[in-house]
């Protein structure tokens, strides 16, 4: 059977009035965690630029405090996106190269914020708990540091690139040549200036 690409197919259910009510349950809270997705890099962008630029200790401080919120605020997110993602490619959609493609972004953001940025942002919480008056160019290198930015960058051209996938549907190549712009783009974003 052909389905249109922008639209889900319902198989005929018992008490078909359900699946469509459910399906739209599940795209609210799959909308709702993308939102709490950008958030969370909105905020992690925010504190990463200001914490490059904070000229003492005090400041440092005030603007590290968000990552505790973020080890929040990420994990609600990837959970509502993944878990109603799956849920509305079991009811409606199937297998398509665009959910593949973007399930294995998806599962790339928590991967590279894991390798590259939460060792780096334990290891930078002693220095900055220790750090009196005005930041000494250790500490200020380390609040700088590129391969955060270059993470935070890589995740978010990920994260527009799978919003990109879920509102075109592309063919395989389409998808994954998608990612990879998308994703391009964001690591060239980082590049200092």
């Amino acid at each position: 059977m052909d389905i249109p690409r922008g639209r889900p197919h319902f198989e005929p259910a018992n008490r078909p009035q359900e699946v469509p009510l459910l399906y739209s349950v599940a795209l609210f809270l799959h909308v709702l965690g993308v939102l709490g997705l950008f958030v969370a890099l909105g905020l992690e962008w925010t504190s990463l630029r200001c914490l490059s630029r904070a000229a003492n200790a005090a400041e440092a401080r005030a603007w590290f405090g968000l990552f505790p919120v973020l080890r929040r605020i990420y994990p609600w997110s990837f959970v509502a996106i993944l878990v109603t993602g799956i849920y509305m490619m079991a009811v409606g959609w199937g297998a398509r190269a665009w959910i593949a493609v973007g399930l294995l972004g998806m599962l790339a953001i928590p991967a590279l914020g894991s390798a590259m940025t939460a060792r780096r942002i334990r290891a930078t919480g002693p220095v900055i708990s220790e750090a009196q008056g005005v930041l000494d160019e250790p500490a200020r290198a380390r609040l700088a540091d590129p391969v955060l930015h270059l993470s935070l960058r890589l995740r978010m051209g990920l994260a527009v690139g799978i919003v990109f996938l879920m509102t075109v549907k592309p063919d395989w190549i389409g998808s994954v040549v998608a990612i990879v712009a998308f994703t391009g783009a964001g690591a060239l974003s980082a590049r200092p200036r």
